[in-house]
């Protein structure tokens, strides 16, 4: 099967389109105006180490498994089948999350209530839409790609421009003041953290596009640092538009985009709002899309050494990815099935831990880079990270160390009195259960 070409234009449309997912913008703007000064922050201390390990590796083993192989030729089939698996699983509840998006901004298109069978049907078939073509090269759907890339562009960036003229011409719902913008130190605002974490990843599946770029060695480090501080101006635009509309307490963790717009704009529904929101589920739509191949990979890659079920590596005569493109649809659905048990915000639940399943994928990430540096160290690497033996450290201890934070405040409390720790059971209940389906998964992985 020919494989078509990324060039430089559509692979850097195809990263941003990847990484810069909207559903995260409301989340971010949570924090407050500290989010500038950790997306700052951030950006030096955990994007920069990570492009760059991103790159090396992904120069240096030609393969299209990325992390899996990394950490298995580093620390063996066990850990890298556990990061496949936790590499994958975030996936269906990510996919869980957005669909309960989707219902959220639909019944307020339609200004109505869904009742729950007629819920699943349409959750049911959204999944279906994401999960059949996602079982294709992502390079066969690049005009669906650059097309959802543009309207995500167009929805971030023009709810920024709004808010900066709302803010200079009718003032804003958010005071801007020096001291605004230092960084709050309580676990209402860390516990947002994350999700500008999981903003800046996702570069690792430039892996998998070894075969659909020219010139990867000389491609990878271009498309990381342009596509990288793309992805963060738009966010950080996108945050000051909603910072404007909506103080950060009031802020809908959901649908506070679209509130926004209606704020700014200065009304309530209509066309004009409805055309926004089929925007805003086009732009889920295709993050979802842009995401399936390379999860599917790992998947098989695991699948292939044991560490998950044999149905994972199950490929078409064509090519296509069904097994993983199945399974994640049937997960999808059984973690949808659980909803109706989830008392406090089911979204934010959902997309919580995705977040702790996904950043628990990249712990051992930065280590097998390190790892691999000693036990490949006389093999060819087009892209090398620069810098002597103390900085090679430091860029994989301080991004492991930003991760392992991350996560726990994630699942810690805001605060310790019985409602706030109610609110977070079925997210403790889910990171367990995660843990433990993928320590059961690894107990029949190949020997190394």
């Amino acid at each position: 099967m020919k494989i078509k070409k990324f060039k430089l234009f559509d692979a850097i449309l195809a990263m941003v389109c990847v990484i810069l997912v909207t559903e995260a913008c409301a989340p971010t703007a949570a924090i407050g105006n500290s989010q500038y000064f950790w997306w700052i922050l951030l950006f030096l201390l955990f994007f920069i180490p990570y492009g760059l390990v991103s790159c090396e590796l992904g120069t240096t083993y030609k393969d299209e498994k990325g992390i899996f192989t990394w950490v298995k030729r580093a620390f063996g089939n066990k850990w890298a089948s556990r990061v496949s698996f936790y590499y994958w699983v975030n996936f269906p509840i990510w996919i869980a999350s957005v669909t309960v998006l989707v219902i959220s901004i639909l019944e307020k298109i339609l200004n109505l209530t869904f009742n729950l069978p007629i819920k699943f049907m349409i959750e049911i078939i959204f999944i279906g839409l994401v999960c059949l073509p996602g079982m294709t090269r992502l390079s066969r759907h690049k005009k669906i790609i650059n097309f959802g890339t543009i309207i995500k562009v167009i929805l971030m960036t023009g709810l920024g421009i709004i808010g900066i003229y709302t803010a200079i011409t009718k003032g804003s719902a958010t005071t801007f003041t020096l001291n605004s913008f230092l960084p709050e130190f309580n676990l209402q605002s860390l516990s947002f953290l994350s999700v500008i974490i999981f903003n800046f990843i996702g570069f690792e599946i430039l892996a998998t596009f070894q075969k659909q770029i020219k010139k990867p060695q000389k491609e990878f480090p271009k498309i990381v640092l342009i596509s990288g501080i793309l992805i963060a101006l738009f966010y950080m635009l996108t945050s000051f538009g909603l910072s404007v509309a909506i103080p950060k307490e009031e802020l809908s963790l959901a649908t506070g985009l679209i509130e926004s717009y209606e704020i700014l704009l200065g009304i309530n529904g209509g066309i004009v709002i409805n055309i926004i929101s089929i925007m805003f589920i086009i732009t889920l739509f295709v993050s979802l899309l842009s995401w399936c191949e390379g999860v599917f990979l790992e998947a098989k890659a695991a699948s292939d050494v044991g560490g998950m079920p044999k149905v994972f590596g199950y490929k078409t005569k064509k090519g296509y990815l069904l097994g993983g493109s199945l399974i994640t649809f049937i997960a999808s659905v059984l973690i949808i099935l659980t909803e109706p048990f989830i008392n406090s915000n089911v979204f934010w639940n959902f997309f919580a831990l995705n977040l702790i399943t996904l950043l628990l994928t990249y712990l051992p990430m930065f280590l097998a880079f390190l790892e691999l540096r000693n036990k490949d160290k006389y093999l060819e690497r087009p892209y090398k990270v620069p810098g002597n033996k103390i900085i090679i450290n430091l860029i994989a201890y301080i991004p492991t160390i930003i991760l392992v934070l991350a996560i726990i405040l994630t699942i810690l409390p805001t605060s310790f009195d019985y409602n706030s720790l109610m609110e977070k059971v079925p997210l403790m209940i889910g990171t367990i259960l995660s843990i433990i389906i993928g320590e059961i998964f690894i107990l029949k992985v190949k020997k190394d």
